[in-house]
């Protein structure tokens, strides 16, 4: 499997995690009982972005220990900000403007010359 797409599917793995982690309702500080803790807790989404986030650190980590940081690094960073952001714009309904766009084509455009 080449770079990029072991990029893309990482990518893909934590923006997942993100994406369950935003759902993650927290008790009010003020409101912090074992019951809160418990109902904290037992919430799936809570733990399937854990298990995302998990899972995609040790891809992170394999694909560090196979290919140049110089290169994987940036890539990794710039395509989950832009993926995020896509994820954001799809799931959660913000906004995208022209400026966004261009802001993504760059990033995937630097992520391709350093692949």
């Amino acid at each position: 499997m080449t770079k990029f797409a072991l990029l893309i599917i990482a990518s893909f793995i934590a923006t997942t995690g993100i994406l369950f982690l935003r759902k993650v309702k927290f008790p009010a500080f003020s409101n912090i009982s074992v019951e809160t803790a418990i109902s904290f807790f037992m919430q799936s989404n809570l733990w399937l972005g854990v298990f995302f986030s998990g899972t995609v650190f040790l891809l992170y980590l394999w694909i560090l220990s196979k290919y140049e940081t110089s290169s994987v690094v940036p890539a990794m960073l710039g395509l989950n900000l832009a993926m995020v952001s896509l994820f954001a714009i799809f799931f959660f309904g913000e906004s995208l403007t022209i400026m966004k766009l261009l802001a993504y084509s760059l990033i995937f455009s630097g992520v391709l010359l350093l692949i």
